[in-house]
């Protein structure tokens, strides 16, 4: 299982500098110190990779958010969201490869809607939360397949102009506007 690791950080890595293209899977048997048939039998074909390391990337960035969740379980405030908003924006910038990556892969004909699908069930306890909160009354009636790209779009924006910006601010101001952006059309 180890191996299996180290090739998609690998992968993640490789794409964030090269891109989809420039990340072959002779490149990454390379860089994760294997043969290509090596590689072929963790992995059977470059689209099996590329979703395996999109799938892990975002199970990792998953856990990430389960914290806020479970320490917010029927909170659903304004606050609430914010945390979320925070670490989901904290974790892509602490993980600027697979922030690069994920990013590449979401924009690809390989993002089907097999691998949405599969994504999306990773993100199952985020939707708990939010049905949670549209069945208390707290925030308004919104289809998840609403919802979610409404929540990451704006993380997205956000860390993407951070990084392009270079600009090294406060958590508290970076993320003032996104999240406020969302609780309001979540309460409107």
């Amino acid at each position: 299982m180890e191996k299996r690791k180290e090739i998609i950080q690998a992968t993640v890595r490789l794409t964030s500098q090269l891109g989809l293209e420039g990340a072959s899977l002779s490149r990454i048997a390379q860089e994760a110190q294997l043969t290509s048939s090596a590689l072929n039998s963790y992995f059977p074909t470059q689209w099996h990779l590329l979703e395996a390391a999109y799938q892990e990337v975002q199970a990792d960035h998953m856990r990430a958010l389960k914290s806020v969740l479970d320490q917010h379980a029927q909170d659903f405030s304004e606050a609430a969201l914010r945390n979320l908003y925070l670490v989901s924006t904290q974790y892509w910038l602490k993980h600027e490869n697979a922030f690069d990556f994920a990013q590449q892969y979401f924009n690809s004909s390989h993002f089907t809607e097999e691998v949405k699908s599969k994504t999306d069930a990773l993100f199952a306890d985020l939707g708990h939360w939010f049905n949670q909160a549209m069945q208390y009354g707290l925030i308004r009636e919104i289809a998840l397949q609403q919802l979610l790209p409404l929540l990451f779009a704006n993380i997205v924006t956000t860390v993407r102009c951070i990084m392009e910006t270079e600009v090294l601010v406060e958590k508290d101001h970076y993320n003032h506007a996104g999240y406020q952006f969302i609780w309001h059309a979540l309460r409107a």
